[in-house]
């Protein structure tokens, strides 16, 4: 499940993402007004990434756009318009062709996604560095095309893990577990400046549970006052759990 900006300032949710179906709901005060939660019926998205695993979805103003990894682990990605709140009793527009992103050797599971306010979509992942570690490759999506793949940042531990992203302000931010030091990580850059390594903070350690051996799963948020949340899972161990 994951909640994002959409058409009009209204909030979206979209449910059931990496799996075979996501669908899409709108929330609004009129309609809060009118009923107990306020939220439209759910409305399926339709993505067709038939054969792609570790899809993620986000949502930007004006569309919405899916990524995920095939059996040989590149990462595609299809967008579609979602133009003005009309979607919710017609059809939509027709998704994109999907788009190959990349062609190297991913690691460390799923593609982070993450929409600005200015109708771009940004995605990071991990990629094998040709010298036996991993670092973090970063590409966009300006609403036309994805830029060619770079590499930002570096795995501190030599492994870097199961990014995730998401947008406050101007700001991209990331997270990310190192494999099996039990550390995760921090860094930031203006989004505009995101394709240049240069651009990125120094990675800094999040303080985590001294007895985690293994952290996995972080998952990024920004809410409406600008503050950051994660959450991570510890899978083993005594200390194991989901921790906040």
């Amino acid at each position: 499940m994951r909640l994002a900006g959409a058409t009009a300032g209204l909030p979206t949710i979209v449910l059931g993402e990496g799996g075979a179906e996501a669908t899409l709901s709108v929330w609004s005060a009129a309609r809060a007004a009118a009923t107990e939660s306020g939220w439209s019926a759910a409305r399926s998205l339709g993505l067709g990434l038939f054969g792609l695993t570790a899809q993620r979805v986000a949502v930007g103003d004006r569309a919405v756009a899916a990524i995920g990894l095939d059996a040989d682990g590149r990462v595609w990605a299809v967008t579609r318009a979602l133009g003005d709140l009309a979607w919710l009793v017609d059809p939509l527009p027709a998704w994109s062709q999907p788009a190959s992103v990349t062609a190297g050797e991913l690691m460390g599971g799923p593609v982070a996604l993450a929409a600005d306010g200015e109708g771009q979509f940004h995605a990071l992942w991990s990629e094998a560095d040709g010298r036996g570690a991993s670092e973090l490759r970063y590409a966009r999506f300006d609403g036309v095309r994805w830029s060619a793949p770079v590499a930002v940042l570096s795995a501190l531990g030599g492994s870097a893990q199961e990014p995730a992203l998401a947008i406050e302000a101007d700001q991209l931010h990331a997270v990310w577990a190192d494999g099996v030091g039990g550390v995760l990580y921090h860094s930031s850059a203006f989004a505009r400046d995101a394709y240049a390594a240069g651009s990125w903070a120094e990675p800094a350690p999040l303080p985590v549970p001294a007895s985690a051996a293994i952290l996995s799963m972080p998952r990024l948020v920004a809410d409406l006052r600008g503050d950051l949340h994660v959450v991570y899972v510890a899978p083993l161990n005594e200390g194991r759990g989901v921790y906040y």
